[in-house]
């Protein structure tokens, strides 16, 4: 760590000395190449003590699945017999409490189309982005109260315990030690109820997409 924190200090007297751009333009991208990797020694020195990908993204001011997918070669390898602990953050309960609770509203049996309608009511960058392209929660209602509730592969029953199992496996497969809102969000629009994704369909909202590992991605 000595030699990165010498060359650090050493590029950017270079670079701040500099009287021609383009030699301080060079200096710079070899600094933030420098700085990168010193992020990731530290990056990994958390991440054998034991800290979480959570633990890592907060100083970085990075989002925690930001996080994992630029850092995950640097985490320790589970043991194959540690049973891994998975804990739902306060929001993810919010939602899914405040799930039951629209579907109680509406006499309903509670599904992915309340999971979302719920997941609406939370603040983050996905639900803003969501939002602002009229995926308001008196929408969802209104579609909710108008939806057959028949999917392309016919009729299948709401279950919010469903989703959370589903919604867990996603966390886990993340190697998260969370269960979170966007796990909820992804476990809620490819559920086989089918009610969030055709209420994000009826509002004309393509639904979020999610990589191999079911991370949602911000509607843009």
């Amino acid at each position: 760590m000595t030699q990165h924190a010498e060359r650090i200090c050493e590029l950017a007297h270079k670079s701040a000395e500099a009287e021609e751009p383009d030699v301080a333009l060079r200096t710079l991208t070899e600094l933030a190449r420098e700085v990168d990797a010193f992020v990731r020694v530290h990056v990994g020195r958390a991440l054998q003590a034991g800290r979480s990908f959570t633990d890592v993204a907060r100083p970085l001011g990075i989002s925690r699945q930001a996080a994992h997918r630029r850092f995950r070669d640097l985490a320790p390898e589970r043991r194959r017999d540690r049973r891994r602990r998975l804990v739902a953050t306060d929001a993810a309960r919010d939602v899914v409490r405040l799930a039951r609770d629209e579907a109680l509203a509406a006499g309903a049996t509670p599904g992915s189309e309340h999971v979302l309608l719920a997941v609406v009511r939370t603040d983050s960058e996905t639900t803003r982005a969501l939002r602002s392209k009229g995926v308001t929660p008196e929408r969802i209602r209104e579609h909710a109260r108008n939806d057959s509730g028949q999917g392309l592969d016919g009729h299948v029953s709401s279950s919010i315990h469903r989703i959370v199992k589903r919604a867990a496996q996603i966390a886990l497969s993340r190697d998260d030690e969370e269960l979170d809102v966007p796990a909820l969000l992804v476990a809620a629009i490819t559920d086989a109820d089918g009610g969030a994704r055709r209420a994000l369909t009826a509002l004309t909202v393509p639904p979020p997409a999610s990589d191999d590992r079911g991370d949602a991605k911000a509607v843009q």
